[in-house]
């Protein structure tokens, strides 16, 4: 009999509370969704990275190659919106270009799969640039 009981008291709680979940859940779930589809142009901008990197041959090649790591840690970050800027710092910083300079486009979130496979190969193309732009700039001591 105290099971029956057990069972009972278990069930009148359920019963009263699913109906209010289910009408609060339909009242919040269009909203979630109208937060989901955000325009493109809502999105928060990308971001601007520059990079300074000292050419001088009183930097040692482990120096270097922290420097080299710490760069595709930054590069790998890099997506819609986004610019790079490399210098080198040299005796002749002030004179000198930058060594390599890009800006990603944003693209439409609500684009094609084409749209998709183009930005993704931007992106990917752009990270590659940049790291090897970043290898040849630490490289130039060598020479």
């Amino acid at each position: 009999m105290a099971f029956d009981s057990l069972i009972r008291v278990m069930k009148t709680p359920t019963s009263r509370v699913t109906p209010r979940f289910a009408a609060v859940l339909s009242a919040v779930m269009p909203l979630l969704l109208a937060a989901c589809a955000t325009q493109a142009a809502d999105r928060s901008p990308g971001r601007r990275l520059i990079l300074f990197l000292d050419q001088s041959a009183s930097i040692d090649r482990g120096q270097r190659r922290q420097w080299q790591n710490d760069a595709g840690g930054l590069v790998r970050g890099v997506g819609d919106g986004w610019s790079i800027s490399i210098y080198g710092i040299h005796d002749h910083t002030l004179e000198a270009a930058a060594l390599f300079e890009v800006h990603v486009p944003v693209f439409a979130s609500d684009g094609t799969y084409k749209t998709a496979a183009a930005r993704n190969a931007a992106i990917q193309r752009v990270r590659q640039e940049a790291l090897a732009s970043v290898e040849k700039a630490l490289d130039t001591w060598r020479s």
